[in-house]
């Protein structure tokens, strides 16, 4: 009986031991298993802070790309307004060549007409002097007296003459002049619409 309870004992000590080795295995696991889950919830905080950075990135990109696009528009709007712009400026470029081409065909035909017109003069001056000079020659002094109011008369017609083409004259100057002017005035248009 005393051999049964030893045994019994000893067969208890022995549950006891393998129970408490079980028990010491486990609360290796059990760290070996809390140290794995404190490792994956530090890796899990770094994952989402990374989430939340990268989150912030993706909220400034897209605020970015906002942004030029924005900046495109309104780049694209002032390129239109640009452009609008310069072909308003090319027209009426064209629009003054042609103006201040018709002015100077204008002025050129102004200036051959006052000098047609000058030349004709001159040849009336000179063909009234040679009348008067044949007849002063061809009659004597007492038919002279007798055709004096019509000598006077072709007198003061030929001063008229002259005093019309001095005024021709004095005219054609200005025409001159005013010619010059405005070529000058032209030049000046020219290189300031191209420039």
């Amino acid at each position: 009986k005393q051999r049964n309870l030893v045994e019994t004992i000893r067969h208890k000590n022995k549950h006891i031991t393998q129970l408490l080795m079980d028990i010491e295995s486990m609360e290796k696991e059990n760290n070996a298993l809390k140290l794995k889950v404190v490792g994956l919830q530090n890796e899990a905080a770094e994952k989402s802070e990374q989430v939340a950075l990268l989150s912030e990135e993706n909220n400034n990109l897209k605020q970015a790309v906002a942004d030029f696009q924005e900046r495109i528009v309104v780049l694209e709007e002032q390129n239109d307004a640009l452009k609008t712009q310069l072909m308003e400026m090319a027209a009426d470029k064209q629009r003054r060549d042609e103006q201040l081409d018709q002015l100077g065909v204008a002025l050129d035909s102004r200036l051959a007409q006052w000098q047609e017109l000058l030349v004709q003069k001159d040849t009336e001056l000179i063909e009234l002097k040679q009348k008067l000079s044949q007849m002063t020659a061809q009659f004597p002094n007492s038919y002279m007296d007798s055709t004096r109011n019509h000598l006077t008369n072709m007198a003061q017609s030929l001063e008229n003459r002259e005093e019309q083409i001095e005024e021709l004259q004095q005219q054609l100057a200005q025409a001159n002049a005013s010619l010059a002017e405005s070529k000058e005035i032209i030049a000046q248009l020219r290189t300031q619409l191209k420039s």
